[in-house]
């Protein structure tokens, strides 16, 4: 089963309804971090809304940090992180992947799939370089790490 194939739930449909009805790309800074935060918050509250016991948002990694996973669907072990704003993928991506990681050696769970959103920019761009060889190579961590753009 891959993430997209989620039983019964359109995860990344949701995702990209919020990302259409709520992005205006403003450049003033204030605003745009609003309106990222408000996307989330809605796509997140939709997808509980579908099933609050299989979906969890904002989800610490561990007791030891204070840094959370956006979603995890508790039934296929998959973990989503959206990034709204194309600006700097590569650093929330590869800050997302050691969430991630820390969560599954912390002991917090068997997460086997990483989801990354982000617009269509910002997938390009992660397909390069590093990012391109952690897609690659993502095995060795233990879980499988996806990318999927928002519009």
């Amino acid at each position: 089963m891959t993430a997209s194939d989620t039983p019964g739930v359109d995860i990344l449909g949701m995702a990209r309804e919020a990302y259409q009805r709520g992005w205006s790309r403003t450049p003033n800074v204030s605003a745009s971090t609003r309106e990222s935060q408000a996307i989330s918050k809605e796509w997140q509250r939709r997808v509980r809304a579908t099933d609050g016991d299989r979906f969890a948002t904002e989800v610490r990694v561990s007791e030891d940090f204070r840094e959370r996973i956006d979603l995890i669907d508790r039934l296929s072990a998959t973990a989503y992180e959206m990034k709204v704003s194309g600006k700097n993928p590569t650093h929330e991506f590869f800050k997302d992947v050691f969430k991630v990681l820390e969560y599954n050696v912390s002991g917090g769970g068997g997460i086997k799939c990483l989801v990354f959103i982000t617009d269509r920019a910002g997938v390009a761009r992660l397909q390069g370089g590093l990012s391109r060889s952690l897609l690659t190579n993502s095995h060795d961590l233990g879980f499988e790490i996806r990318l999927e753009p928002l519009d």
